[in-house]
């Protein structure tokens, strides 16, 4: 297997309900199992997406970039905005399962 090759398998949608605050501890979890891979496969990024509603992509995004270049500068990552249809998921939507409790 190569260790820089990006993922390319089938993707699987990861939804977490909750209160903010549980719904944070759970992604923290979560990122905690995709470092311990990454790192088992020496890897030195690892690509999260996170799905986000529109009606809050603008405020994430801010005016003229700035919320997003602040998160980027704090974080030191690169992060993008873009529609499903144009993400790096094969067929976009509609290679992912959506399964409704």
């Amino acid at each position: 297997r190569d260790n820089n090759a990006p993922e390319t398998g089938m993707l699987q949608l990861v939804t977490i309900k909750g209160s903010p605050e549980a719904c944070s501890k759970a992604c923290k979890e979560i990122m905690k199992v995709v470092q311990a891979e990454a790192q088992s496969l020496n890897r030195g990024e690892c690509p999260l997406r996170v799905l986000c509603p529109n009606s809050l992509c603008g405020r994430i995004i801010g005016k003229k970039g700035n919320v997003i270049k602040n998160f980027m500068e704090k974080s030191n990552t690169n992060i993008v905005v873009s529609s499903f249809e144009t993400t790096p998921y094969p067929g976009g939507m509609n290679d992912m399962n959506s399964y409704y409790v």
